[in-house]
């Protein structure tokens, strides 16, 4: 049974310009603060075109791109696979992969953004539902937020 929380928004910035934020290993940092549990990124470091190994205060893992698609002219995606996850989480998930969507609308974008963890057990699943909803969905809001700023530097439709 996989545990799994979904943030969907709609931001005023383009889809391709979002998309390539999610790629861009210098400024995602920034964007991605934490919240509560949920430790902000403190760099991205590229091995490759898809893998990248993500350090958070506390620990690291090693983000696996497993599908990609940037938005132009239609929806496109990015999707990945964490390895390596450092404990306490390691003690507490098998895997976890998440997905990426960013679909064009006629003033901005929608974007959802999907993560889902393999509890260990039976006696993880509810532990890992209840961080999911309380601490990383707020994280991922707050990111989706920092990104629309970001991408709003970009020149205007």
């Amino acid at each position: 049974m996989l545990a799994s929380c979904t943030v969907r928004i709609e931001l005023r910035c383009r889809a391709d310009a979002a998309y390539d934020l999610t790629f861009d290993t210098a400024r995602f940092p920034a964007l991605f603060q934490g919240f509560g549990l949920v430790p902000p990124i403190r760099a991205i470091h590229s091995r490759g075109k898809w893998l990248r190994h993500v350090e958070v205060r506390g620990g690291a893992f090693d983000e696996w791109v497993t599908s990609a698609r940037r938005p132009l002219p239609g929806p496109g995606w990015h999707a990945y696979l964490l390895r390596d996850l450092a404990p306490p989480l390691r003690w507490l998930v098998r895997s976890a992969d998440a997905c990426w969507t960013f679909t064009p609308l006629t003033d901005g974008c929608r974007v959802s953004w999907r993560y889902a963890f393999a509890p260990r057990g039976r006696w993880a699943a509810a532990l890992v539902a209840a961080l999911l909803q309380t601490q990383m969905r707020p994280a991922m809001r707050r990111c989706l937020l920092a990104l629309e700023l970001e991408a709003a530097r970009h020149p205007p439709f």
